[in-house]
């Protein structure tokens, strides 16, 4: 493939440069290559690049903070940019100022849609604590510094961009491409992906989507893996409410309310829930062994054995936060995040609120995961569910992670894909009722320098443009792998 140097002037005058690829849609699985490279040809691709990344700039300055969430209006500027191209979107409003946008490509072919998802909402940013205001979208040395910069506005800009270029070009489709950007993923789902499964699903039903969380490089010691969602843990949010008897605020109380709610929260940092090895996550420790060897790859493979597994883990990864990641792979999670007690300074409350935020392996249901919050904090706690969703598996995952592989050997040769279990949730477990093959590839090209995970929730999330722009090339060629016409 041709290689030049893409210069991008943006409106606030910083100057970079991008790698650029001039073989965006080339792929040797497409038809009368030649036919596709003239239709290019008539592009103006660096233009294309720079209006994803300002479209993707101006996505980003829309505080969609949830809550309260507020996405109608990011909602309405991507249906105003898609109808630039003439492309017909439909709006769902659910409330006021939140709705889904969903909009679809229509083939002539028999084959069944392909459906590239997103949500537009984020989650709070302290302003204090960013290099750069977090909803500018400012560019430094390279990089995009904005809430939703990769969770995931980048992802609705991807989907966005690839709908614009293949209604531009006219590329003839075997199955429809649907974009489905919904809001309120953040809070559970319940106003996005969960209202237009349950309302709306002929919307959006699809035989595969890709959605977050994968295909962004993580490094372990020089090999690059790109891991591929297949799995991701479900949701217990609970509230642990502990009572006691009030007083005056001057007289010690060793049993307050609140004291035992904060021993609550104290004993569930500290310990460790029961161990379960899931095959989602033995699937990925395989991938990340398979690319070393004796002793490592023995090594690795022995972290998810039940008897020695845990033991070897503490032993061996020192890092507190690489321990935490590992740990979310093989155990269920129980996070103290809200404490709420008291109304007065000089009153001893009679109760005490700690919420808990849950997560859950495959296979693990609800009494269950209960058990074993209640065997780590005692008895005399009276516990809500204020929301299960449980985890949530993909069949006939492993061609799709083939041509993922392919499309990772032609734009960055060296990596490797392998399977992962997401510890988080995704719109992906509402997808997947419908019978779709949900798969976690929203692709970022990133250095061994960059934590992935950091970024995610952090102060400063960013995004490299280069690493964008190389989603949007990998996207791109995945997507036409399934969707051209033969």
């Amino acid at each position: 493939m041709r290689t030049s140097i893409l210069t991008l002037s943006i409106a606030d005058n910083n100057r970079f440069f991008v790698p650029f690829t001039a073989g965006w849609f080339t792929l040797s699985a497409m038809p009368d290559k030649n036919q596709i490279e003239r239709k290019l040809a008539e592009s103006d691709l660096r233009a294309i690049e720079k209006e994803s990344i300002e479209v993707f700039r101006e996505l980003l300055r829309f505080d969609t903070t949830n809550p309260p969430g507020n996405e109608m209006p990011a909602i309405r500027f991507a249906e105003s940019v898609l109808s630039r191209d003439e492309i017909e979107c439909e709006v769902f409003e659910i409330e006021q100022n939140r709705g889904n946008l969903v909009c679809r490509l229509v083939s002539s072919g028999a084959e069944p849609p392909l459906m590239l998802s997103a949500h537009v909402d984020v989650v709070p940013a302290n302003p204090a604590k960013w290099k750069h205001p977090p909803f500018e979208a400012t560019i430094d040395d390279g990089w995009i510094y904005a809430r939703g910069a990769i969770d995931m506005k980048n992802m609705a800009c991807y989907g966005i961009t690839i709908l614009r270029i293949l209604k531009r070009l006219g590329l003839p489709l075997k199955r429809d491409v649907i974009l489905c950007l919904v809001s309120d993923e953040e809070a559970g789902c319940h106003n996005g992906s969960e209202y237009m499964v349950k309302e709306h699903a002929e919307k959006v039903r699809a035989d595969i989507v890709f959605n977050e969380v994968g295909g962004f490089t993580l490094w372990y010691d020089d090999v690059k893996f790109y891991p591929v969602q297949i799995a991701e843990k479900g949701i217990c949010w609970l509230r642990l409410k502990a009572t006691g008897e009030p007083g005056h605020g001057s007289i010690p109380v060793r049993d307050s309310a609140l004291l035992q709610a904060a021993r609550a929260a104290e004993k569930l940092a500290a310990t460790k829930l029961p161990m379960h090895t899931t095959e989602p996550a033995k699937l990925m420790t395989e991938g990340l062994a398979s690319a070393f060897g004796f002793p490592k790859a023995s090594v690795m493979r022995a972290l998810t054995s039940e008897g020695i597994g845990r033991w070897l883990r503490d032993a061996l990864v020192r890092d507190p936060k690489k321990n935490a990641q590992m740990q979310a792979l093989y155990h269920n999670t129980a996070n103290p995040t809200i404490f709420n007690s008291g109304v007065k300074i000089n009153v001893i409350p009679d109760s005490a609120i700690l919420e808990i935020d849950g997560r859950t392996l495959p296979g693990v249901q609800l009494d269950e995961f209960l058990s074993e919050v209640k065997s780590v904090v005692g008895n005399g706690f009276e516990f809500e569910v204020i929301d299960f969703q449980p985890a949530s598996t993909t069949e006939g995952w492993e061609p799709i992670l083939v041509e993922i592989q392919k499309t990772i050997d032609k734009y960055d040769p060296g990596g490797k894909v392998i399977p992962s279990l997401c510890p988080g949730f995704t719109d992906s477990r509402w997808y997947a009722t419908l019978g779709a093959r949900c798969v976690g590839f929203s692709p970022v090209k990133l250095g061994p320098e960059t934590d992935f995970g950091a970024l995610f929730h952090g102060h400063n999330e960013r995004i490299p443009v280069d690493g964008y722009i190389f989603g949007l090339h990998a996207l791109a060629d995945v997507v036409c792998k399934y969707a051209i016409a033969e």
